[in-house]
């Protein structure tokens, strides 16, 4: 479920535009959800197998495609949180995310 991070009652319309666009965006932020999620589940079993050079390179090249995945998010203004699985938030104009996402959670649109 995405929620607003701040507790006014009456949202400004502009932030409304944006509740909207950011809801426009849920099928693409899902697909990147999982792509993520699958990415650093790999990451993490190539390291708990302690592969060899060829285990590396592979973890080297998920690692480059989740930075890669992340720099596209933060284009589109939203930014990937360490959990597991992972929170989107998008950044308002004071720096603080004004909105937050769970795209795993039961709830989720």
């Amino acid at each position: 479920m995405i929620q607003i991070a701040h507790d006014h009652s009456m949202p400004e319309s502009r932030e409304l535009r944006r509740f909207e666009e950011a809801k426009r965006m849920l099928p693409l932020l899902r697909s990147y959800a999982q792509e993520i999620v699958d990415r650093r589940h790999r990451v993490v079993a190539l390291q708990r197998a302690d592969a060899g050079s060829t285990g590396a390179g592979e973890r080297s090249t998920h690692l480059n495609e989740l930075r890669r995945v992340e720099r596209e998010l933060e284009r589109l203004g939203w930014y990937v949180g360490e959990e597991d699985p992972p929170y989107f938030y998008r950044v308002g104009k004071d720096g603080e995310p004004d909105l937050a996402w769970a795209p795993f959670e039961a709830t989720a649109p």
